[in-house]
């Protein structure tokens, strides 16, 4: 199944959305997380299992998809709260996240950022991370908590035929594991996002040949421990960023995981 281009459309904000309160949020993320069965030990042993059964190119290593996830809806409520300023309050976009493993960071947007995106979108390589993402897809269909839509796709996030995450408004990627090779043809493909867009990072910033720049640098806590977060804004003043790309010749050669 396509990401549709039709699906990137943005929607008017509802006048009366209501915003969710962290402490009301906290409660419904861990509520829906356990009853979609969704927890740390069957996301880290099912990514486990996955890798071991993937076939790689030579290319791209395991290191890629090592299993790495937001585990608290307070680290992600924090960059929620650092974009905010920076998106179009008069209407709502997309939030998808790249290598959404099992599609957290998309159920905490989706609880406490209704009112800036009207649908989050995981895309994910690994089987059974990504069976358990549909698993919290069906048990966020139940609850009624708002219309913000949950949408996850299987395949690989340098593969746009899978999901054209460049057309989103908001693009958060848990990039700490990407050997080089990945992380820089994933950076060659941001350069097609739209001015104002807005790309989150970890560990690594994007090069300032994509027209992002970064705004703000969090630290904050994951699966793993603490790391870095990079937030970064394609720049609206910066007219001549495309015919820079152009004019220095980036090759960066974009390997399918």
């Amino acid at each position: 199944m396509l990401c549709q281009t039709e699906k990137f459309s943005v929607i008017d904000v509802p006048a009366m959305l209501k915003i969710i309160p962290l402490s009301q949020g906290n409660k419904l993320y861990h509520e829906i997380l356990a009853e979609a069965d969704v927890n740390g030990d069957n996301t880290f042993n099912a990514s486990i299992r996955d890798r071991e059964n993937l076939i790689f190119d030579k290319a791209v290593t395991q290191q890629s998809l090592i299993y790495g996830e937001v585990t608290t809806i307070e680290s992600f409520e924090s960059i929620l709260e650092t974009i905010r300023p920076l998106i179009n309050k008069k209407e709502r976009g997309i939030m998808i996240d790249l290598g959404s493993g099992s599609g957290r960071a998309c159920l905490s947007t989706a609880i406490l950022a209704s009112d800036i995106f009207h649908q989050a979108i995981g895309v994910e390589l690994l089987p059974s991370l990504y069976g358990l993402s549909l698993s919290l897809q069906r048990t966020w269909n139940t609850k009624n908590i708002n219309d913000c839509k949950l949408s996850f796709y299987k395949g690989s996030l340098l593969d746009l035929a899978c999901c054209d995450w460049t057309k989103a408004s908001f693009v958060f990627c848990n990039s700490t594991a990407f050997d080089t090779i990945t992380f820089n043809s994933m950076a060659k493909l941001t350069t097609m996002m739209a001015k104002g867009s807005i790309f989150v990072s970890l560990t690594t910033e994007l090069p300032i040949t994509t027209g992002f720049k970064m705004v703000e640098e969090l630290r904050l806590d994951f699966s793993w421990g603490q790391a870095d977060v990079f937030i970064h804004i394609k720049d609206d003043n910066d007219d001549d960023g495309d015919d820079e790309i152009k004019k220095n010749d980036i090759k960066i050669q974009i390997q399918i995981i």
